[in-house]
């Protein structure tokens, strides 16, 4: 009786992200296993070929779905995967009835931070905040596995 022989395949990906310090991109890279395999991203819905796609690891700065694929001449491809980044939404603002700054968030696992302008720290929200006429205050929020909201900007009365 005939043999049938199949190629091997490329061993599956391993998707390794790499956040940065305040969590505002996301550096996305594909392992295999498999030596000298081309790993190929794309970012706009299509699947990734060996022609088609990105060779380089993904930063992402915004929320994105990425797809990546690993090849090998000679081999069977890996299965498509999907690597989705979510952004926290920023924080909720409203004002006290004694005219004070009151942030909050929709989700439980978020951070409020806030910071004054010409400064580098960002600080944690904890309460309602008074803001002098024509004073600015900067606001964002952070969420564990996703890249920190946009950053708002409030002025004072």
């Amino acid at each position: 009786p005939d043999t049938v022989r199949f190629p091997p395949a490329v061993a599956d990906l391993t998707p390794e992200l790499t956040w940065d310090n305040d969590a505002t991109a996301v550096t996305i890279a594909a392992r295999t296993a498999t030596p000298d395999a081309a790993v190929r991203y794309t970012d706009n819905g299509w699947p990734p070929s060996l022609s088609y796609g990105s060779g380089t690891p993904y930063r992402i700065t915004g929320p994105a779905t990425l797809l990546a694929r690993a090849f090998k001449t000679n081999h069977v491809a890996t299965m498509t995967i999907s690597i989705t980044v979510d952004q926290a939404r920023p924080p909720m603002v409203r004002l006290t009835a004694d005219l004070r700054l009151a942030l909050t968030s929709d989700d439980p696992d978020a951070g409020i931070e806030l910071r004054f302008p010409g400064s580098s720290t960002w600080s944690p929200y904890v309460s309602p905040l008074q803001l002098a006429p024509g004073s600015v205050v900067q606001t964002r929020t952070r969420v564990p596995g996703k890249l920190t909201s946009q950053t708002l900007e409030i002025s004072g009365p």
